[in-house]
């Protein structure tokens, strides 16, 4: 079976593959794949790889599996949820346009991956993961991240309020301290002050006056590149095997022949280091740009009108795949012989 033409559905606990569609299910509950956020991460720590996907109504479910994601396996899926005030409650974050962008990470140094969510008011939401009386593992109640000065952590009012954050949580420099990538129009950099345990970021000069805007210079010194889209998606990972860490990013693109825009993913090379990174400054053009590209017709990648790429090493062969979610059905692209993406399966919903 052509690998790049697999689709597949989720039946209980069993997986039915299909060259041409998804089968048709009526019993259970469907999860659609279409304008998903995709983050993979090992959620139940049990050493596979599984998928966390946030949907257009502001739920986050787990997608656990046996064996990784190469083969989508899937054992089980369920919505995440926290438990506060003597009650369980569904986490729910719905934006009005757009699917809500997440993180998962140790984001309190305990060993645990933590949730991060970026909410509709452009604030980052932490969910900390923790054992319950009974050994289990859970989320805590929400709280909002903050500045050092006690502002909330995540946005300028001057930003447009039809952009999107995005957030990734990465070591950029090194140091053994989660650091922030933020997106939004361009691609941003928080540099985690504190600890490994207690992150501090200091709010730049600014941030969140209304007269502030990109102009001001101040934005220049937190961006870590210049984009003509929106909806940007960073990644920050060594894409190219050098030892210095790369963006991938995912964005919605608008060229000059056409006002819509299409969801092309941007690979910038860092020509600098991971404590002074550099990038070449250059045009948002198709025809110049590292837009990334899959076997074997060398198109480039894209989906809809935006994208939402999680880059991670599925197979653990030392070089980072691409999970594509955001307008269209969730895509696993890996690394084949010549390190080249090429696409290995595309669901469009499961059921459970």
């Amino acid at each position: 079976m052509n690998r790049a033409r697999r689709i597949a559905a989720f039946v209980g606990l069993v997986w039915v593959i299909s060259s041409i569609s998804s089968v048709a299910i009526t019993a259970g509950d469907i999860l659609s794949l279409h304008d998903v956020v995709p983050v993979a991460v090992d959620w139940n720590h049990d050493g596979s790889l599984d998928l966390l996907v946030s949907t257009r109504e502001g739920y986050v479910y787990a997608l656990l599996t046996r064996d990784g994601l190469e083969k989508a396996d899937f054992t089980a899926a369920h919505p995440l949820v926290y438990e506060g005030a003597g009650a369980t409650k569904t986490i729910t974050h719905s934006w009005e346009w757009i699917t809500p962008r997440f993180d998962a990470a140790d984001w309190n140094g305990d060993g645990l991956l933590d949730l991060l969510i970026a909410d509709s008011s452009r604030t980052i939401i932490y969910y900390r993961r923790q054992r319950n009386v009974d050994g289990n593992l859970v989320l805590a109640s929400p709280t909002t991240l903050r500045f050092s000065d006690g502002t909330p952590l995540g946005y300028p009012i001057c930003w447009e309020r039809s952009q999107a954050l995005a957030i990734r949580v990465v070591d950029w420099n090194m140091d053994g301290k989660n650091d922030l990538a933020l997106g939004e129009s361009e691609c941003y950099y928080l540099k985690n002050h504190g600890t490994s345990t207690t992150p501090r970021f200091i709010r730049p000069a600014d941030w969140t006056s209304s007269n502030w805007c990109m102009e001001s210079g101040v934005f220049e010194e937190y961006e870590l590149f210049g984009l003509s889209g929106a909806y940007a998606v960073p990644n920050v990972v060594d894409w190219d095997n050098d030892g210095r860490l790369d963006v991938v990013c995912g964005l919605a693109w608008k060229s000059r022949m056409s006002n819509v825009p299409v969801g092309f993913i941007i690979y910038r090379r860092n020509e600098g280091t991971n404590h002074s990174p550099a990038f070449p400054d250059e045009s948002i053009d198709p025809r110049i740009t590292a837009l990334l590209r899959s076997d074997p017709h060398r198109d480039f990648i894209r989906q809809g009108e935006y994208s939402v790429p999680y880059a991670s090493d599925v197979n653990d062969d030392g070089w980072a795949d691409l999970l594509l979610g955001g307008d269209g059905p969730l895509r696993l692209y890996m690394r084949n012989a010549r390190k080249e993406l090429e696409l290995v399966w595309e669901l469009s919903e499961i059921h459970y």
